[in-house]
């Protein structure tokens, strides 16, 4: 039985303003052999078009869809003429598919930058122990080492997110700025920083030749995610 509540959301949702573009979720209450109509809880119903419905050229909607199952979808249309809102699916599924990939990405990189972080930390506060396994405290070479793995220990700062971006944007079809962001990180920008920080730093430059790198890419990946942000809507 419906409470007085549950009657006052209804009327208020049956005066809300539904524009194109927006993703509604309406209850299925007939099925045809071309078209889904669905009960938005609105001032109109909504029509799904088979071809709005999946990419399936032999989709059967009424073996996959029936009265009562809950479908989310785009509104395409406000008015079809007979007074139904246009609906599509498809359209909602890819909505959606970007909604979660945008999600997807800023979980990763929290997820990338805690890890990134914490290997920093732990790479730095075992430095010395490892090194005293192989050189003793008061040998020349202890000291090298250990400046150097200090040095070298900030590039696992970037090394995730690098290797993130390039996959990212391969995972988006995206192969020429994926090669691009490859072949700067492991080659042009760390060729780069051999030839030039050891002759400017000498043996410190060597160290930093890697986090500089790795740094370098990392502005690159930076300037490629500002650039097809909107592209892609993440």
């Amino acid at each position: 039985m419906e409470t007085m509540d549950d009657f006052r959301e209804e009327l208020e949702a049956s005066f809300k303003k539904i524009r194109v573009g927006d993703v509604v979720t309406g209850t299925v209450i007939d099925v045809t052999e071309d078209q889904v109509i669905v009960d938005l809880k609105t001032y109109a119903d909504g029509v799904i078009r088979k071809e709005d419905l999946s990419e399936d050229p032999d989709f059967n909607m009424q073996e996959a869809v029936h009265p009562g199952d809950e479908i989310t979808a785009t509104v395409m249309a406000t008015n079809d003429g007979e007074g139904n809102m246009v609906l599509s699916k498809k359209e909602a599924n890819a909505v959606l598919a970007w909604d979660k990939l945008k999600k997807l990405i800023r979980l990763s990189m929290k997820i990338i930058g805690f890890i990134g972080a914490a290997a920093l930390m732990i790479s730095l506060a075992v430095t010395e122990p490892l090194v005293a396994i192989f050189a003793r405290p008061d040998n020349p070479v202890y000291g090298l080492a250990v400046t150097g793995n200090r040095i070298c220990s900030s590039a696992l700062v970037f090394i995730g997110f690098n290797v993130f971006a390039s996959g990212m944007f391969t995972a988006l079809s995206n192969g020429l700025v994926s090669a691009v962001l490859a072949f700067s990180r492991s080659f042009v920008f760390m060729v780069a920083a051999m030839l030039i920080l050891p002759a400017i730093l000498g043996v410190t430059g060597a160290w930093l030749a890697t986090p500089a790198a790795e740094a370098a890419a990392f502005l690159l990946s930076a300037v490629m995610f500002i650039k097809y942000r909107r592209k892609y809507q993440y």
